[in-house]
């Protein structure tokens, strides 16, 4: 499998995450990219041909990184040009707030994933990625929650049933 992966990480936390997404799918012999989406144009999701594509953005003054929407946008545009879509999607958020504060930020997100039509098909949840402080670290248990994400996300794409999305589980929740 194919992935790209583009994250708007203006401390590292959002790479992080990014590069514990790519241990597993590269631990599983995936072809895997993985940059910040101001190194990815997303022209390039045309010829590079990703079987998946992530999108992490950052929630910063109780917003998300407009980066990152402008950047699903820009895709959605590129592959409506060319008349093509990438066959799946997810999203990931990395924010300093408490879960019950971020969930309708990352359902917006993931569904801006869904109307945007850059993908045939997006995965039925997101991951929250909290870290601890402005700059971080990342909160305890992330990167653990990030890997089993990545499984279930890889397990989901590769499945036959991928509208239906039957082994997704609500991570972010753990």
């Amino acid at each position: 499998m194919k992935t790209v992966i583009v994250h708007d990480s203006r401390y590292g936390n959002g790479a992080r995450v990014a590069d514990a997404f790519r241990d597993v799918w590269e631990e599983a012999g995936d072809e895997v990219v993985v940059a910040h989406v101001s190194q990815y144009d997303p022209a390039r999701l045309v010829g590079d041909a990703p079987d998946l594509v992530v999108v992490g953005a950052a929630v910063r003054m109780f917003s998300v990184s407009r980066a990152s929407k402008r950047w699903m946008s820009r895709a959605a545009r590129e592959l409506r040009v060319r008349g093509t879509r990438v066959p799946h999607a997810t999203t990931f958020l990395t924010h300093g707030l408490d879960l019950d504060r971020i969930v309708a930020k990352g359902d917006r997100l993931r569904r801006r994933m869904c109307t945007c039509c850059v993908a045939t098909s997006v995965y039925p949840d997101w991951l929250s990625a909290k870290v601890t402080g402005t700059q971080g670290p990342l909160a305890d248990g992330t990167l653990d929650r990030a890997r089993r994400f990545a499984g279930a996300v890889r397990e989901w794409a590769l499945s036959d049933d991928t509208p239906g999305a039957a082994s997704a589980v609500p991570t972010r929740r753990m």
